[in-house]
Order: structure tokens, then sequence, then C-alpha cells
């Protein structure tokens, strides 16, 4: 075929050197420069490029590269495909220059978009990419349109891959991601069940993140949810993170979350974490100051790492520590609601802050620094259980809030195992609620007490004045009682009893006079 285009080419066959010599320069020969502005249908069957600064292919008019067929925008060229316009690729589109897209660019071949390239899907502009289609990026990727990936995008290292304010990008594909991949505000990434992204450097998620296919965030990268950005995890979704996710956004998770070992889940200031599904820690999971991690009722977070809170940490689902795992509390707060449930080997560590709540942990608790806190509900006087022993320490304190004398109007704690009580306990009035001489208040059952509080406190309220306040020790229980002043006598009775004791006094006198 080749010895019909090109007679030079036959003439030196003999010489290899002069042969592929040859051959290039025949391959030369026959790139065509398109003739711009395009204002009709063309076809390139063979090899062409363009030179332009810039090209336009107007509405109306297409720019097909047929399969085999190689098309390739020259550096410091600027292909320019209006709105109405297309280009489809079915061979290689080489960009070495810019390339802005108003229009239809749908490619089941590959897509070369070299360093120092740029390709700029407009507002109105569709770049879609078919399921044989592959998209290679070393340059700049821009996307404030609609990008459709149903192929292979690779995006090298140095590329970026960026959707912007307006831009959307629908992943069926896959995209391999080893340079920068960004969604600024106002943009939205959404992976659908076929889709899956792996990221082996940075992605950083301003806008929104919808995932229902799934994501990679291998060892070594780094997936960061900016103030504005949101990432979901639909049901179906999943996430396995062996690098780092750092949250300062919205996270939510209804899918599967797997952080491997190695890996780091962080939920930073001003940052969210609902889970509605499953998360499955094998590495770090820690919730900042000023970050908020919340385990909704369908929510189930498996600890097999180490868990560490200082924001604020809601368990209305089930949270479990497993064996080899570790739960640390230094500041913030965690919070039990009725059918939120702690399942922990380990101990819960309540270095600082608070544990408040009506639900129930089946493990040990050690407060060493912390302050315990249970609600109380109508009728469940008995608002916080721990099915296991509970040791308070020096620094920590047990918060009794009083609301009235009846069931469910007073927090208590109630352990199945051994208390061991130091530190502070903190009876606090709450609704306009004030305590008077002959209440009492059961605040701690147990299976068995060793030690006792260092100090009393009176919050909100003082003991009535005469009165006696103090905690008394039942058959496996500590009841709060109020016990009056004895009774002031009244005078008559005061004056009669000073009677006697002068006539007795006088008695025993007159009985000594007569013995001398």
């Amino acid at each position: 075929m080749l010895h019909l285009l090109c007679l030079p080419c036959r003439l030196r066959a003999r010489d290899f050197f002069s042969l592929v010599m040859a051959l290039l320069l025949c391959s030369a020969a026959h790139s065509q420069q398109i003739s711009c502005p395009v204002t009709n249908s063309l076809t390139i069957s063979n090899l062409a490029s363009n030179n332009s600064n810039p090209c336009e292919v107007q509405a109306g008019s297409s720019v097909a590269t047929a399969p085999g067929a190689a098309f390739t925008n020259t550096p410091g060229a600027l292909l320019i495909n209006d709105f109405g316009a297309s280009l489809i690729n079915n061979g290689t589109l080489i960009n070495n220059g810019g390339i802005t897209n108003n229009g239809s660019l749908t490619s089941g071949g590959s897509i070369d978009n070299n360093a120092g390239a740029s390709l700029t899907v407009m507002g109105a502009g569709i770049l879609t990419l078919n399921g044989n289609g592959s998209l290679s990026n070393g340059g700049g990727i821009f996307n404030g349109g609609s990008l459709d990936i149903n192929g292979t995008l690779t995006n090298n290292g140095g590329g970026t891959l960026a959707t912007i304010s307006g831009g959307s990008l629908s992943l069926g594909g896959a995209i391999f991601n080893n340079g920068s991949l960004t969604t600024g505000t106002g943009g939205s990434l959404t992976i659908t069940a076929t889709g899956t992204l792996n990221n082996n450097s940075t992605n950083v998620i301003g806008g929104s993140l919808t995932n229902g296919g799934a994501i990679d965030n291998n060892a070594g990268a780094s997936l960061t949810v900016m103030g504005t950005g949101i990432l979901t995890l639909n049901g179906n979704g999943s996430l396995s993170n062996g690098g780092g996710i750092f949250n300062g956004g919205s996270l939510d998770i209804n899918g599967t979350l797997t952080n491997n070992g190695g890996g780091t889940l962080a939920t930073i200031s001003g940052g969210s974490l609902s889970l509605g599904g499953a998360i499955f820690n094998n590495g770090s999971l820690t919730t900042a100051s000023g970050g908020s991690l919340t385990v909704l009722g369908t929510g189930t977070l498996n600890n097999s790492g180490s868990l560490a809170n200082a924001g604020a940490l809601t368990i209305n689902g089930t949270l479990n520590n497993c064996a080899g795992s570790s739960f640390v509390q230094t500041a913030g707060q965690l919070t039990l609601s009725g059918n939120g449930v702690i399942n922990s080997l380990p101990a819960v560590q309540l270095q600082g802050g608070g544990l408040l709540g009506d639900g129930s942990i089946t493990g040990n608790v050690n407060n060493s620094g912390g302050n315990i806190e249970p609600t109380f509900l109508p009728g469940a006087p008995l608002a916080l259980t721990i099915n296991g022993s509970y040791a308070q320490g020096s620094g920590g304190t047990l918060i009794i809030d009083l609301g009235g004398t009846g069931g469910g109007q007073f927090g208590a704690l109630d352990v199945s195992g051994g208390v061991t009580l130091d530190g502070t306990v903190d009876f606090t009035t709450v609704n306009g609620f004030t305590p008077g001489a002959g209440d009492t208040f059961t605040f701690l059952q147990f299976g068995s007490l060793a030690g006792d509080s260092a100090k009393i406190d009176f919050t909100n309220w003082t003991c009535p004045v005469g009165d006696t306040c103090t905690e008394v020790a039942g058959a496996n229980r500590l009841t709060l009682e109020i016990e009056p002043a004895a009774p002031t006598p009244e005078p008559s009775t005061v004056l009669l009893l000073g009677t006697g004791i002068f006539a007795l006094a006088c008695r025993f006198k007159k009985r000594a006079h007569a013995k001398t």
C-alpha cells in the first residue's frame, strides 16, 4: 500500500535506515493543515493538524477523525468548537495547544492532552468519552460545562482536571488521578454505579461529589472536603481509604467507608460527618474540636483501629469498639441517645469533655478527667446504663440533674459491675426545681462500691439552712438524702422544761445538804 503512495520510499527500501526516514517523510507529506474556519463537515482519514490561532469550527459544522487517523492541534494553536458544532474523534486527537469546546466533543478513540496544553469545556459545551474511549491528560482540563466519562481518563502527574462553577462531571467509567483533581464551589462530580475513581494524588472538593460507585483513595493520596464541599456516599457507594481524608465540609456516608490500616479519616473544625451506613475503621479516625460525627439510627461505626474525639460525637445508632482498638475522648462531648449503643471491648477512656445521654454502654468506662451526665426521661429514672464497671478518678465528675423527685425527673447512672468512686459528684437543679427537706434521690446503682467522692457540689441551689444533705449508701445504691433539722421546741415547752430542770437541781442540792 505504501509503495503506491510514495515512490521514493519504494526506491530506497533496500536500506533500512533510509526506509525509516522515508516513512517519516511520507507521514509528514500526507499530514494536512485543515482549512480554517471550518464551515462544513470535514473527515480526517489519515493525518491532519491545526496550526492556526484561532481555528474555528462554526455552528452546523463538524470535524471527524476516523479510526486509525490522527488530528494534532500544534503548540500555540487554538481550536474553537462553536456552539452547535461538533468534534468527533474515533481515532487519535493530540492536543499540544488549546482547545475550547462550546459545542459537542465526542470521543470513542484516544485523546492526548499533553503537558502545556489546555482543553476547556465551556458552559454550553459537552465532552463525552464513550466506553472504548481514553483520555490522557498531562496539561489542564477545565470543565465549566458537561464532562461525561464512560471510558478511561488518566490524569497524569502534573496534570490538572478541574470542574469549575457551573460544571458537572459524570463518571460511569474510570478516572485514574495521579495529578490534581478539583471540584470547585458550584461544580459537581457524580460517580454512577459503574464508575470508579482511583485517587493516587490530590482530590479537593469545594462543590459536590456524589458517589454511587467506588472511590479508592490510595496510600499517599489525599481527599479534602473544603468548607463549601459536600461528599455524599449513596447506599450502594463505597469508599476505600489508605491515604488521608480531611473533612472540613459535609461528609454524608450512607454506603460503606473502609478506613484501612495506615489510613486517616479526620473531621476538622467546621466539618461534619453523618453516618447512616457503615464505617469500618482499621486506621485512625478523629473528630477535632469544632467538628462533629453523628452516627444515625441506621448507622454503624466498627472501630478496629484508633478512635479519638475532641469535638461532638453523637451516637444514635451503634458504635462497636473491637479487640485491639482504642477509644479516647480528650475534649468535646459524647452524646448517647435512647437508642444509641456503645459496645466496647477496650475501656472507654474519658480524659476530658463530657458524656451525656440516656443510652447504654456495654463495656468498662474509665472517667479520669471528664464529666458524665445522665439525662432523664419520664418513666426512665435510670437513663444511662453501663453494662460493665465504672471508675471515676480524682479529676472526674458525675453530674446528676435534679428536676423533681419522681421517677424520670432526675438523672441516674446504673452500673451492673463495680464502681470505684473518687472526684466530684455535682447535684445540679434544672427546670426551676428546688429540693426540699425529706427529698431523696437514688442517683447511682452498682454491683459493688469502692471509695467515695472527694467532693459534693450543689449547682443552682444550696442545701436548705439547718438541713443535712448527705450521700447515703444502701444495698447496691447511693442516695442523696435531705434530712430536716431537729424541730425547735415551743416557748411554753421550753419554760416547763426549764422549771423542771431547776426543781431537779434544787432537789439534788437539798440531798447534798442533808448528807453533810
